[in-house]
């Protein structure tokens, strides 16, 4: 009983003093980011590249922080501000917002957060195989002499890479047609290590992209917006938004547009582990 008598007097006291009680101080702290995993490493082509939607509340960020993958990023809703290298202000700032791409190499530190007055989500493109720039100082760039794609060479020569596209201005990004019905963006890549290339692609309605068979590099793809088939080997496999296809190297493939308006989707193809350089 004297017990039980101790610990109320203590938490009358707690209160009296001004303490929080624990269930305020958590209801307190700021909520995380939500990352949605939609592709894991295992079930890709390579078991190298994941995909994952990432949500981050109005007033939330992704902290500072380097990753042992590359990383491409695009901004699907919502606004916010980027910093790289360092915390905000004293990294290098950028506006984002819908329909930018972000590419970072391995290890090199960036931090999200939302400015905006609705959630700030984005897909993320993760690809393991790459190499983080040795003895690098905190908020400091490495540059070496020499850099090449596909980390497979011995003492490969790598180094910090940032790459920011801003995909549908046409002065600064200019499209390509295929066709009447394919437009085709790049998304830039600096420094790119196990990313082979990164597209933002535009399917017309009831269009389809060539066929086409898979060859030295492994695809993975993620739409934007439409719904339609991606079509491998003959077999018909239906997508919507939100969707992620991989592709297979050696397979006859392609994308039909079944609905009345454009398909948006990002395509990228990334280096096997052992393909030659």
């Amino acid at each position: 009983m004297n017990r039980i008598h101790h610990k109320f007097a203590a938490a009358t006291l707690a209160l009296a003093f001004g303490a929080a009680p624990i269930q305020a101080q958590v209801a307190n702290q700021a909520p995380r980011p939500v990352h949605k995993t939609l592709l894991p490493f295992e079930e890709s082509m390579g078991k190298d590249t994941s995909v994952e939607e990432i949500t981050i509340g109005v007033g939330q960020r992704m902290d500072l922080g380097g990753f042992p993958e590359e990383r491409l990023y695009y901004v699907l809703d919502g606004r916010g501000i980027l910093s790289v290298y360092d915390k905000f202000p004293d990294g290098d700032t950028y506006n984002i917002r819908p329909d930018i791409s972000l590419y970072f190499t391995p290890g090199l530190k960036h931090e999200l957060f939302n400015t905006g007055t609705s959630p700030l989500r984005l897909v993320v493109f993760r690809v393991k195989g790459g190499i983080v720039p040795p003895n690098v100082p905190d908020g400091a760039v490495y540059w070496p002499t020499v850099s090449k794609p596909g980390v497979t060479v011995d003492k490969p020569a790598v180094g910090t890479g940032f790459w920011i596209t801003y995909a549908f201005d046409e002065h600064s990004n200019t499209s390509v047609t295929e066709g009447q019905r394919l437009q085709v963006r790049r998304l830039g890549l600096r420094r790119a290590q196990k990313f082979a290339g990164a597209e933002l692609l535009v399917l017309g309605e009831n269009g389809k992209t060539r066929p086409s068979v898979g060859g030295d590099t492994n695809s993975t793809g993620y739409i934007i917006s439409g719904e339609g088939n991606w079509v491998r080997d003959g077999k018909r496999y239906p997508f919507k938004a939100g969707a992620v296809r991989v592709g297979q190297p050696g397979a006859l493939q392609f994308t039909e547009n079944t609905a009345g308006y454009p398909i948006t989707y990002i395509a990228i193809s990334t280096f096997p582990d052992k393909t030659p350089r």
